[in-house]
């Protein structure tokens, strides 16, 4: 239950009710002595007429030239008709504003006045209250308001009607929406309400849509200030939080183009009939009735930009210039406004007689006048042009409509919204179109009286029958939302079509954007329909058509798909402000979409869209500077850039970011700034940031090393389809790796997708892997060799280096000698260590065509010191000592065995079939670096094979001294590191008794481990014999057949 309301809190409550109270009275008393001076002047004007006869002529007091009137006897004794009558009115008038005061002093103190019978009845539309709600109403706070602007229904009414005016005032639509209430701040029903103070944040919006042209001056680093462009559309992330200047208030759906663009919107207190009363403090400026609509239908999702190739260098052209009215603007004395001090009396007495002629056409009924007349006084009231008016308001219904304009938007007059309603009152008695649409949109926004759609869908139906596009157009929203009038589809189309035929753009592009969506089941959706809309009013210039027009294009919906006309209306749009097609036009330049590539202009549209605070724009402004496209490369700029996008929530800004933090680019180097980042755009699935994020998990770079939450991230990305992360999460689940278990068949099916959907070639040659080796899957070598060719078509090393392999192990290895050296030259550009090390192999095999040993060095010697690898130093040392001797043939042909003598009969030739005789050459340096390698890796890595293979040189004194027992040493040793050479050549040893006595035990144990823990087939066959022999061994036939079934079945790898 609330609380009870405070003497004190009644007191500031009523205080503004008082003090309105005392400006009426104020007033009523001004009215007053207009009233006595004005019987005055009657009386004065009486007594003149009376000895009219002695007078030639007489001024009348509202012309500024004079009217004779004939002389008569009758005249003499009684003034003429028209005189009296003008008199009799101007009297009238007088007493009606006074008694129509002083009515509104009684009501708001809440006594009831009697009716005066002697006042001209008002029109039902006179405002029940004074004081133009504001659209920050007393019931809601502007925030709330704000929230609700964008949306495509009219903006419900926040003011109520009081029961005691319903004569005057119409009820209000029961089903229009009721207004918040601001938390902490009690409302009071009553009758009459004061006019609700603007809250700062009112008084700002109110400053920054006052002038279309206006810019902010400051602007936030990271938050630029707000401008007058249309809403910035996220363009990189699913719900990012928006910025203030992604928010600007707009009003989409209130038409109002027979006001002005800029008006000077009503005032909250009421203003004297006289223009020249006393001074008082100016009200505050009340909201403006038209706020152009600035929404776009379709929201913009731009991926990152990708680099693109070429650039023509071009100065970058400047924005242009703020625009400046080309028309004087008056002041309320009709002088030249300062805003333009050049202007010439030629120019001022010029737009003085446009004026006039466009008043006498709209004398006719040419409604196209009234618009050009309407729109020339928003340039600015001409000098001389009230008085006109004045003159002629008297009788003719359209320059009583013009003096009410004048007066609502204070043209030439100061503002006065209750002149506004009676002139406008006035002239809707004769059905003037004009003034019927202005009184349908007063009561539609709520200017200067209380906002009522039922009241102004009376008007706008009046005014629309006339065929007046703009009533007909806010009419179709009262139907389309059914507000103050039932919903009716049919009714809303029929009115809004009305208009568009007249090309109005508004109409046009509210009719667009039904046929795109649709809009219930009488009218669906019509692509067809909604671009020849968009068309008509991107044609007349209304720019978010010509933006969706444009996106039509584009994409071929609706329209011919063709980049050029989408980068013309995109054009247009941007050069309008749409900040959205400034942003996609940039985009085509960089990327040479309809118009040639230009980086130069993409950075001028990317820079027009971020200052406006677009962050997709801003993002990629970032890009350019960071590969220096268009500007001067610079890490910091493109960072700057960066966190402005980032912090309105741009995803693939935060993630950009995190890579500038990772590397240290444009900010100093911080890896838990870098994770921050990518994980806000994880947040909002960023597949690129989520599998960052995982990397960064994976490696513990800036946060703990976790496999799991590694994985977790790795198969948010995936799951997206980021290629990268399922061929990481298949090897994860190869490994069991953060994946709870190992799985090679859940492995199997990610790298299928990867290499399948995303051609991953890494995913391609990991299924080569598992169909070899068989895991997860049955073997089968033909379908290895089918993902292992895939892999190696796009040069994927390791696959090529598999396919070389398979080519030098085939049957017709000569064949494939020179395909094998052009894959393996392809995989060493990316420093494959096993590339590189097969092609110094190949090139020293004098079999191979081209059979290089300085190339074949230089390729094994770069893969030892490139890489710390005891095989690389193995197969280096294997290198040097294998061309460490080689044969040199003499020359010299041998002779025949027994004679240096030919034999008879052969014609004195000498036989040729023999050879030539040959000696070994030994080369030392080749030697010495073998042994050398060979030790290392022996000594300093313990490997088995080189420990196998030095011992083998001190058994010959290859290299070394000669040393048997240095040699069984390193063989025993060998053995036990479980190496299978050694351990045959230690059984063959112990076996004849070579170096060692005779023990065919020992033989019998070396040969054993080699053939069953190595499947070593020299010591399988050796078994088989023992067996059979019986040497050292009960013989056993059936041992001898199981060790050469093992000798047959094992691969012939040793």
């Amino acid at each position: 239950m609330d609380a009870p309301i405070t003497k004190g809190e009644l007191d500031l409550l009523l205080k503004p009710v008082l003090e309105q109270t005392e400006k009426l009275a104020a007033t009523v008393k001004e009215l007053q002595a207009t009233i006595a001076l004005q019987q005055t002047r009657i009386d004065d004007l009486q007594q003149q007429l009376l000895v009219h006869h002695q007078t030639p002529s007489h001024p009348h007091p509202h012309r500024s030239s004079g009217t004779s009137f004939a002389s008569s006897s009758a005249a003499a004794s009684s003034p003429p008709a028209p005189v009296l009558n003008r008199v009799a009115t101007a009297s009238s008038l007088v007493v009606e504003r006074a008694t129509y005061f002083e009515e509104r002093v009684k009501d708001v103190q809440g006594t009831p006045s009697p009716t005066t019978s002697n006042t001209r009845p008002r029109t039902k539309s006179i405002a029940s209250t004074f004081g133009a709600p504001s659209l920050f109403s007393t019931g809601g706070s502007s925030s709330n308001l704000l929230e609700g602007l964008d949306q495509t229904s009219l903006p419900p009414s926040s003011s109520s009607t009081s029961p005691s005016k319903a004569s005057t005032t119409p009820e209000v639509d029961s089903k229009k929406p009721k207004g918040k209430t601001v938390q902490g701040s009690p409302t009071i029903s009553r009758a009459h309400s004061s006019p609700a103070p603007l809250v700062p944040a009112a008084v700002q919006f109110l400053n920054e849509q006052k002038d279309e042209n206006a810019e902010n001056s400051s602007k936030d680093e990271d938050h630029p200030a707000p401008s007058s462009a249309p809403v910035a559309v996220d363009s990189s992330s699913p719900a990012p939080a928006p910025s203030s200047s992604e928010n600007a208030p707009i009003v989409p759906t209130i038409q109002t183009s027979l006001l002005p663009k800029d008006p000077a919107s009503a005032s909250a207190s009421v203003a004297s009939a006289a223009p020249a009363a006393s001074p008082r403090k100016k009200a505050p400026p009340p909201p403006p009735l038209y706020l152009k609509r600035n929404s776009i239908d379709e929201d913009i999702k731009k991926s990152p930009v990708s680099p693109s190739r070429g650039s023509r260098e071009i100065p970058i052209p400047p924005p242009p210039p703020a625009k400046r009215r080309s028309q004087s603007i008056n002041n309320k004395d009709g002088s030249s406004s300062p805003e333009e001090p050049s202007m010439h009396h030629a120019v001022t007495t010029q737009r003085l007689d446009k004026a006039i002629q466009l008043l006498t056409s709209g004398f006719k009924g040419n409604f196209p006048d009234q618009l050009e007349l309407c729109k020339l006084l928003n340039a600015g009231c001409p000098a001389g042009f009230v008085d006109h008016v004045v003159e002629l308001a008297d009788t003719q219904p359209f320059a009583q409509s013009i003096l009410g304009r004048m007066f609502q938007f204070g043209h030439g007059v100061e503002q006065n919204l209750s002149e506004a309603m009676y002139w406008l009152n006035l002239a809707s008695n004769k059905e003037d179109a004009l003034a019927l649409n202005n009184l349908g949109v007063m009561h539609l926004i709520g200017m200067g009286v209380p906002q009522n759609y039922q009241e102004a869908a009376t008007w706008l139906t009046r005014a629309a029958k006339r065929n007046v596009p703009t009533a007909q157009y806010n009419l179709g929203l009262l139907y389309l939302d059914g507000l103050g009038v039932s919903a009716d589809p049919v009714l809303a189309f029929h009115w809004l079509t009305q208009a568009a035929d007249q090309d109005d753009v508004d109409a046009l592009y509210r009719l667009g954007s039904l046929y795109r969506k649709g809009h219930s089941l009488q009218f669906p959706p019509d692509i067809k329909k909604s671009a020849q809309c968009y068309k008509r009013a991107a044609e007349l210039g209304n720019p978010e058509s010509q933006y969706n027009i444009a996106l039509m294009h584009k994409e071929g919906i609706g329209a011919v798909m063709s980049a050029t006309e989408a980068a013309k209306w995109f054009r247009a749009a941007g050069e309008q402000g749409i900040v959205e097609a400034q942003l996609a036009l940039g985009t085509m330049y960089l990327e040479a979409e309809g118009i040639e590539q230009d980086n130069n202009q993409a950075v001028y549209w990317f820079q027009r869209a971020a200052d406006h605070g677009n962050a997709a724009a801003q993002c990629n402004l970032g890009f350019m500077y960071r590969h220096g496209r268009g500007v001067p490369q610079s890490d910091s700029e493109a960072a700057k850039w960066y966190i402005k996008a980032a912090k309105q929530g741009n995803a693939t800004a935060q993630k950009n970011l995190g890579n500038m933090y990772l590397y240290g680019r444009g900010v100093h180097q911080n890896d838990a700034k870098a994770v921050r980042w990518y994980r806000e755009a994880a947040d909002q699935n960023d597949m690129a940031a989520q599998y960052n994020l995982g990397l960064m998990y994976d490696s513990g770079t800036g946060v703990d090393q976790d496999d799991r939450s590694a994985f977790l991230w790795f198969e948010k990305a995936a799951r997206q389809g980021f290629t990268d992360a399922q061929y990481v999460v298949g090897s994860m689940y190869e490994q069991g790796r953060g994946t709870g278990k190992q799985c090679y068949e859940t492995a199997k099916g990610w790298y299928k997708v990867a290499a399948i959907e995303g051609k991953d070639p890494a995913a391609q040659y990991a299924l080569g892997v598992l169909y070899e080796e068989g895991k997860g899957v049955r073997q089968n070598k033909a379908e290895a060799t089918k993902w292992y060719k895939a892999a190696a078509e796009q040069e994927y090393a390791p696959a090529l280096v598999k396919v070389a392999q398979a080519l030098l192990e085939a049957d017709n290895a000569q064949h494939n000698y020179d395909t094998a050296l052009r894959m393996l030259r392809m995989a060493t550009a990316d420093d494959n260590v096993e590339a590189q090390t097969l092609l110094g192999k190949l090139l020293s095999n004098p079999k191979c065509p081209q059979f290089n040993l300085q190339e074949a060095e230089r390729w094994l010697v770069k893969t030892v010191e490139d890489n710390d690898l005891p095989h690389a130093e193995l197969d280096l040392a294997r290198f040097y000592l294998a061309n460490a001797t080689s044969p040199v043939n003499t020359g010299i042909p041998a002779s025949p065995r027994g004679s240096g003598v030919s034999p008879r009969g052969s014609g004195g030739s000498s036989s040729s079939s023999s050879s030539s005789p040959t000696f070994t050459v030994t080369n030392a340096a080749f030697l010495s670096k073998g042994v050398t390698w060979l030790t290392k890796a022996a000594t300093a890595h313990k490997l088995p094979p080189a420990i196998t293979e030095l011992a083998q040189l001190f058994l010959e004194g290859k290299g070394v001294k000669r040393d048997v027992d240095q040699a069984l040493t390193l063989l025993r040793q060998a053995a036990d590191l479980g190496d299978a050479a050694a351990l045959h050549q230690l059984g063959v040893f112990y076996k004849e008794g070579i170096h060692v006595a005779l023990n065919c035990g020992d033989a019998l144990h070396y040969f054993t481990v080699a053939a069953s823990d190595h499947a070593h087939r020299p010591s399988q066959i050796a078994l088989v014999g023992m067996y059979r022999s019986g040497l050292g061994v009960d013989a056993s036939e059936e041992k001898a057949n199981f060790w050469l079934s093992k000798y047959n079945s094992s691969p012939h790898s040793s």
